[in-house]
């Protein structure tokens, strides 16, 4: 009788040991599982976002670009209508020159008509 308690209480304990390591082991799996779904998880958060990164540092050089293209668009026209500009006030000064140069002239041919006429008696 005291044999089979032994072994009764022996396979209890047995059986009680083997529950224990069963839900261990089944814990064990099953964090080691939510673990790996986690660490999937993140790894496609992780992933995602550096596309999105990528994805956006692309788009911001393509916008600079078409930036730097309107850029030198507007400089170009810009530096384009200063030149002719530039080009109409030299034509003015250029003919208001010629035009105080003739009128000066034409005082002083007059002034010397006149003094010629003065200092000669004799050609009146």
């Amino acid at each position: 009788a005291v044999r089979l308690l032994v072994r009764r209480s022996s396979d209890l304990v047995a059986f009680a040991f083997d529950s224990w390591r069963d839900a261990v082991l089944r814990r064990r799996r099953s964090g080691k599982l939510l673990a790996r779904m986690m660490a999937l998880r993140l790894s496609r958060a992780w992933g995602r976002w550096v596309e999105a990164r990528d994805e956006a540092g692309a788009m911001r050089r393509l916008l600079a670009r078409a930036i730097g293209r309107l850029s030198n668009n507007l400089i170009a026209a810009t530096v384009s209508s200063w030149r002719e500009w530039a080009a109409t006030e030299r034509r003015q000064r250029r003919l208001l020159c010629n035009v105080a140069t003739r009128f000066g002239q034409q005082r002083m041919s007059g002034a010397v008509a006149r003094w010629r006429e003065v200092s000669n008696p004799r050609r009146r």
